[in-house]
């Protein structure tokens, strides 16, 4: 699970803070260490305003160590303990271009905070690569191993942690130089996705809809694929829903609802996020996504949808200016009215964005306010 979000500040750096949580840590750490193991992608945008997808990764030394001290102190039981260095990568597999990049990573281990990073922001330091290794400024971590028979110390910047830890925590923060004239910075640094819940939760949550069959009060039917699912779950995401079962229309009475105005993936998607506060898989048509989440007035994913806004195509601009003043998002309206002011030339010979805005007097006049 993940919280992003991006800030501009008044040196014209872009920000983005990414969370990771792991839990089960012994477990992926012994499945997965050596190998290395990735978050999720999250977005950062570079001084030439594209935007990159990156991933933070961890991997696991092989040694074995046979002694440590880590900050002049002697590590009981040395054993117990892995080698951990951290990266940030691209996650694509395909050859990027480098880019400028400044990081911390900080955790929590057994009560002490601990910070890795590359560059410098503050100093107006930048790390100029495609990939990035995060140095241990925290620990001071001397080893020796069984490696033949050899006591000889080595010294390393990366990191020493417990085997035993049930849950590894994580908040990266990674700094661009900024963007000129790049719409990107204007994204809300306030607004967050704010329905990610505490993970037992969200996983005992989430165990009802691959559990769903064998639990299920309701149906939803797309294509020529069967959705179960709960009123109970409907009707505290969706307002649309909960009215829909209050008023005792046919499709609460028939136990069914029928949707057909969208792909099956789409649904899926759907259902994932209201759910789980978050979409894990593949979408084919974004836009989709898009209006099936205004129809049953889902707002947060709305916003999941709307920290895209800098990438969309501008005929989709007009519509989600107004998706984001129906749902009173404030912030995501302003960006929009942004990039529509940017482009003012194109949208007063725009007939539809006139028609439009004729339909919503008042967004005519915050547009006045806002721009004149």
């Amino acid at each position: 699970m993940s919280e992003l979000w991006n800030t501009s500040a008044l040196s014209q750096v872009d920000k983005v803070t990414f969370n990771w949580k792991i839990e089960n840590f012994p477990s992926v750490l012994r499945i997965f260490g050596v190998n290395g193991f990735e978050s999720h992608e999250f977005k950062v945008t570079s001084s030439d305003g594209m935007v990159h997808a990156l991933k933070l990764k961890f991997t696991k030394s092989p040694i074995e160590t046979t002694s440590l001290k880590v900050n002049g102190a002697d590590v009981i039981h040395p054993w117990n303990y892995s080698l951990i260095n951290f990266e940030v990568v691209f996650s694509s597999s395909k050859k990027e271009k480098s880019l400028y990049l400044a990081g911390k990573l900080e955790f929590d281990l057994q009560g002490r905070k601990v910070m890795g990073i590359f560059g410098n922001a503050d100093a107006v330091e930048f790390v100029f690569n495609s990939r990035w290794v995060l140095t241990n400024r925290t620990d001071k971590s001397v080893y020796t191993t069984n490696a033949n028979h050899s006591d000889t110390n080595h010294s390393t910047t990366g990191f020493f942690i417990s085997n035993y830890i049930s849950t590894l925590e994580m908040k990266l923060r990674l700094v661009t130089p900024g963007v000129v004239n790049n719409t990107i910075s204007l994204v809300p640094s306030e607004k967050a996705v704010k329905e990610i819940g505490a993970s037992r939760l969200a996983s005992d949550i989430k165990s009802l809809l691959t559990n769903a069959e064998e639990y299920s009060d309701f149906t939803i039917s797309c294509e020529d694929d069967i959705f179960h699912c709960h009123e109970t779950i409907l009707r505290m995401r969706s307002p649309v829903f909960a009215r829909m079962f209050e008023q005792k229309m046919s499709e609460s009475t028939n136990r069914v609802l029928s949707i057909c105005d969208v792909k099956k993936d789409t649904v899926e998607a759907l259902l994932e996020y209201i759910y789980t506060g978050e979409i894990t898989m593949k979408v084919e048509n974004e836009s989709e996504l898009l209006y099936i989440a205004d129809k049953y007035e889902i707002a947060g994913l709305l916003e999941l949808c709307f920290h895209k806004l800098p990438e969309v195509e501008l005929d989709m601009v007009v519509d989600i200016l107004i998706m984001a003043d129906r749902h009173k998002l404030e912030d995501f309206k302003k960006v929009a009215m942004q990039r529509i002011q940017m482009n003012k030339a194109k949208f007063r010979s725009d007939d539809n964005f006139v028609n439009k805005m004729k339909q919503i007097p008042h967004l005519l006049v915050e547009f006045f306010q806002q721009f004149n």
